[in-house]
């Protein structure tokens, strides 16, 4: 509870015990003859000031919580003569609450902004009836702005100030879809349709990087990013660039706005409450293309032709032992910037097949390349050993006669055997071939047994 005391120019503060009754008070001063009191959160620290009214110093005293319940001294703003009555709310449409005074004997109410910050611009004085005593703010016209009532004591009046700030808000900020990302869609409502006051609207954006905050700060801290014309409309779009887009690796990167409504006189404008979005690249890259792949013993080496996007950032090498695969993270085997790799294998005893993306600085991946299967077996090495020793004849009379321990196993009984085996490029395999191999490895007369089979299995 708070009680101001008009004679000893103090405010004394009564902390409720939580169950009705009260601690003993607390005094803090005020200006001269305080005669009204209000309390309401000026900072947007979420606990609750005091504002007071002191009729015989022409002030109104603003006294900050601590947070604790007690209250940081006072800090005065000059009002009209002799203030009466003090409220508090917020008036020009930007979420902080502004103050309205009521002045007795200049027969005015003031109304003082806030700056956002619990600290508060130059009154402005407006005319009332008779000895104004008492004030009140409450949307009386139903366009969303508060108004002003006022009793005069003297006139036996009521005054009513119907508010003129256009209220206007942000409505919604999104990212613009399809395109490279850094920009978002803005849109805001005005109040009235037809309306002659704004001419045009300003956008700015905060210099930094901030999460979202419910205080705006001063402006120096922002700048102005987009002007749009004002046109009478109740509904506008914009779109406007964000400080950068959010990432698959980076998260969620917040831009925060707030749009001035600027009028034919420049100290005269509205500014809205602050709002906040993010943007993100939506297009993935093009796909890798011409997708090679070799190997020497048991290291593969890949190439492929680069993609030609701006915002290309690395590829992303997939193997598998199964054609067609379909792309996972576990299948992933290396990140590169360059259009080459290598990869080295366990075993050279099974197919591997690969396929490239590629990821922009956004974290968005393209679709697969073409798939490339791993070559490196000879003809005539049935058992891909990279050797040519009886081990291939044994694989090629296995594979003849259907017998167990042909090598590798399943594969050898697969198309792949047919190229390995084809020691004599026939196009088969036969005892033909294993005869071939016998006698090379032996270098037996009666053919040319020291040619090697050409070309290129794969495994």
């Amino acid at each position: 509870m708070a009680v101001t005391n008009f004679n000893s120019s103090t405010v004394s503060v009564f902390k409720n015990n939580g169950n009705g009754t009260f601690a003993a008070k607390v005094d803090y001063g005020t200006g001269v003859a305080p005669a009204s009191v209000f309390a309401s959160d000026l900072d947007g620290d979420t606990d609750i000031d005091l504002e007071v009214a002191n009729a015989n110093s022409n002030t109104v005293s603003v006294l900050k919580n601590n947070g604790s319940g007690t209250f940081a001294a006072k800090v005065d703003y000059a009002t009209g003569t002799n203030p009466y009555s003090v409220f508090a709310s917020d008036l020009d449409g930007d979420t902080d609450k502004d103050l309205a005074v009521a002045n007795k004997f200049s027969n005015t109410v003031s109304v003082l902004k806030n700056n956002g910050n619990g600290t508060f611009a130059a009154k402005v004085d407006y005319a009332t009836g008779t000895g104004p005593i008492s004030v009140f703010t409450s949307d009386l016209d139903g366009d969303t702005d508060n108004d002003l009532a006022v009793a005069n004591y003297n006139s036996n009046t009521v005054s009513v100030l119907m508010n003129l700030t256009p209220p206007f808000r942000i409505i919604s900020i999104t990212d613009v879809p399809n395109d490279q990302g850094r920009q978002v869609r803005i849109r805001w409502r005005t109040a009235n349709a037809g309306d002659t006051l704004v001419k045009k609207y300003d956008v700015f954006r905060r210099i930094d990087e901030f999460a979202v905050s419910t205080v705006n700060p001063l402006l120096p801290d922002w700048e102005q990013v987009a002007t749009f014309s004002a046109y009478g409309d109740t509904l506008y779009n914009g779109i406007v660039p964000t400080l950068v887009d959010s990432t698959a690796f980076g998260g969620l990167k917040w831009s925060v706005f707030f749009i001035r409504a600027a009028t034919n006189s420049p100290p005269v404008y509205f500014d809205s409450p602050i709002d906040s979005g993010y943007s993100v690249d939506n297009l993935v890259p093009s796909p890798p293309a011409n997708l090679q792949a070799s190997s020497t013993g048991a290291i593969a080496a890949l190439h492929w032709s680069p993609v030609s996007d701006e915002d290309f950032d690395f590829y992303y090498v997939y193997r598998d032992t199964v054609s067609g695969f379909s792309l996972s993270p576990g299948k992933r085997v290396k990140a590169t910037s360059d259009t080459l790799a290598t990869d080295s294998l366990s075993d050279l005893n099974k197919p591997y097949y690969y396929q490239v993306t590629a990821v922009d600085f956004s974290g968005n991946e393209s679709p697969a390349s073409n798939q490339a299967q791993l070559c490196s077996a000879k003809p005539g090495d049935a058992n891909a050993s990279n050797t040519y020793t009886l081990g291939d004849i044994i694989s090629i009379v296995n594979y003849i006669f259907n017998k167990p321990g042909c090598v590798p196993t399943p594969v050898c009984w697969l198309t792949s055997l047919l190229c390995r085996g084809d020691w004599n490029g026939s196009g088969t395999v036969t005892l033909g071939d294993a005869i071939q191999g016998v006698n090379y490895i032996f270098t037996k007369p009666g053919g040319p047994w020291n040619a090697l089979p050409s070309g290129v299995c794969c495994l």
